[in-house]
């Protein structure tokens, strides 16, 4: 059984970018999660969607960076389900002291061991690192702080926020929770299609060829239908809705297209049932 499911774009998942007259919700709280990369380690990053999008209107720009290590990681560097529930508790507890000093939290990173709390803070950030490090001891664990003068924008940008690389694979992840919604077998093969965007013919012909030359089939060049002019390369390749087997073909386009001065797109499979 057969189902189309409707292409995906890849750029709903950039970062909203952040305009000249930001929008100041009651309450811009709004969390998301990933498994990402940082200095060549696994990281579990937890951090703040909804304040990026006030971010450059805080009043507090210098950022408050709170460590310390976990009592018993895992091997791959990450909390252990009984230490994550000890450390959702700590949260909670960091959450009303960041709150009570009118500082913001911008996320958290699990990595390697230790776990970073990242915060938005003005002049009282050395009074809140101490109240940070005390509430901490009343968990046993040894923590410390530094701040990072006027450094609230490059932290949030370079630290909690996926990489591009990261935010392709987390679409890619989307899709595939969509797929499985709808009864996919994910270990069936089928034909996945691609679509990707170039200013010039020239671009788009060397791209074409580029995907002729790494195992995409019914590679197609024409005129882009959408605005903005240009040219569109459609291409398809054969595999299954398994992660690791998607991104082996989306992250090189994507990153391919990037270097041709292009965009990749996006693709779509069908529900295979």
């Amino acid at each position: 059984m057969f189902k189309r499911l409707t292409k995906f774009l890849s750029s709903i998942f950039v970062a909203r970018a952040v305009g000249d007259e930001p929008k100041t919700p009651a309450n811009p709280d709004r969390w998301e999660s990933y498994l990402g990369n940082r200095g060549g380690q696994v990281a579990l990053i937890l951090y703040n969607v909804g304040i990026g999008d006030v971010l450059h209107g805080l009043s507090q720009k210098d950022c408050l960076i709170f460590t310390f290590a976990l009592a018993e990681p895992g091997p791959d560097g990450l909390p252990v389900p009984d230490e994550g529930k000890v450390l959702f508790d700590m949260d909670d507890t960091f959450s009303a002291l960041v709150a009570s000093y009118g500082a913001h939290d911008l996320g958290r990173v699990s990595s390697a061991g230790q776990r970073g709390l990242y915060i938005a803070a003005s002049a009282n950030a050395q009074a809140l690192g101490k109240a940070l490090v005390d509430a901490a001891g009343k968990f046993h664990y040894a923590a410390k702080f530094r701040i990072e003068a006027d450094g609230v924008a490059e932290v949030y940008a370079l630290v909690l926020s996926p990489t591009p690389e990261e935010r392709h694979i987390l679409a890619d992840e989307k899709v595939l929770r969509q797929l499985a919604a709808s009864g996919d077998i994910a270990a069936q093969s089928r034909q996945v299609d691609h679509w990707a965007y170039f200013p010039s013919r020239e671009s788009a012909d060397s791209f074409g060829k580029w995907l002729g030359d790494n195992g995409f089939s019914n590679v197609e060049v024409a005129l882009a239908s959408r605005g903005g002019g240009g040219y569109v390369v459609r291409s398809s390749h054969e595999g299954t809705m398994l992660l690791d087997d998607v991104t082996k073909f989306t992250l090189p386009q994507h990153h391919k297209a990037v270097e041709l001065g292009g965009s990749y797109d996006g693709w779509e499979t069908a529900v295979m049932q």
